[in-house]
């Protein structure tokens, strides 16, 4: 199954003329057939999360994909959501720990909106510094409100 979505990352990164992250390669590799796939905690830049969002696009294995704790810049959370915004085989996405913000909260709107196949989702959004929203499966879970 990830064979595929190899040759799908590859094939976006030459469309690209970007190198391939070894990182990333080496996540798909350890995945084997699952149709989960955990990137929990990897950064990647803004061509890496381009030519995975590209990939994303055209997969039909992936149903679970864990990006909690990636820290993806708002270029490349939105690289990566548009990819998926055509994806209609993701079933469980958590984007959990990647500091949501302004532009990307929407686009990940729009994302949301499109996607209603999505069963699951687990996002946290910062709309200021003392607000927090947490999404879960189709509904804000709750807000909360903190100071620093």
């Amino acid at each position: 199954m990830m064979e595929s979505f190899k040759f799908l990352y590859l094939e976006a990164c030459e469309n690209l003329n970007t190198n391939p992250c070894e990182k990333l390669l080496s996540r798909i590799e350890d995945v084997g057939n699952s149709n989960s796939f955990n990137l929990l905690g990897i950064q990647l830049t803004n061509e890496t999360c381009k030519a995975f969002g590209q990939a994303l696009k055209k997969d039909v294995h992936i149903q679970e994909l864990d990006c909690s704790n990636c820290m993806f810049s708002e270029e490349g959370l939105i690289n990566i959501l548009l990819g998926l915004e055509k994806n209609k085989f993701l079933l469980t996405l958590n984007l959990k720990g990647n500091n949501i913000r302004s532009s990307g909260t929407e686009v990940l709107g729009k994302f949301l909106r499109h996607n209603s196949h999505l069963q699951k989702y687990e996002i946290f959004i910062f709309i200021s510094n003392s607000v927090l929203y947490i999404l879960r499966d189709n509904f804000v879970y709750s807000r909360l409100l903190y100071f620093s």
